[in-house]
C-alpha cells in the first residue's frame, strides 16, 4: 500500500454494512436525544426567549427556525417542551409560512401574577 492509499473499513466489492434501525432503542432517534440532551437547556432558552421578544405577534415554527438560525427540526422540537412545560402557549391564531401553508402562532405565556 502507498502512503496515498487508505483502508476501507469494508472490501471495495463488499456491500456497506447496514444502516442502523430509524427509531426504537438504540435506533438514530435515540442517538438524536442523546446528542442533543446536553444542549436542550441552551436550546430551549433561544427558542422561548425568541418567542417571547415578539410579544403578542408571536412566532410560527418557520419564523422560530429563521429568527434564531437552528433546524427547523431542532427549533420545533424545542417549542413542543415548551409548551409541555406550560410556558408557550398556541395563540389561537394561525398565519401563512413562506410556502403559504398555515401555521399555529405561538406566544411565551405571561408569567404568573405574584401571590398577595
Amino acid at each position: 500500500m502507498t502512503e496515498h492509499q487508505t483502508t476501507l473499513p469494508f472490501a471495495p466489492e463488499a456491500p456497506p454494512p447496514p444502516l442502523p434501525a430509524r427509531a426504537g432503542p438504540g435506533g438514530c432517534r435515540a442517538e438524536a436525544q442523546r446528542r442533543i440532551r446536553p444542549e436542550g437547556n441552551r436550546l430551549r432558552s433561544v427558542v422561548y426567549h425568541a418567542i417571547r421578544a415578539a410579544g403578542a405577534e408571536g412566532m410560527t415554527d418557520p419564523e422560530v427556525s429563521i429568527t434564531t438560525g437552528l433546524l427547523s427540526d431542532t427549533s420545533r422540537a424545542r417549542r413542543v417542551e415548551l409548551v409541555q412545560a406550560g410556558v408557550v402557549v398556541d395563540s389561537g391564531r394561525r398565519r401563512q409560512t413562506q410556502s403559504g401553508r398555515w401555521a399555529t402562532v405561538w406566544v411565551a405565556r405571561p408569567p404568573a401574577e405574584p401571590p398577595t
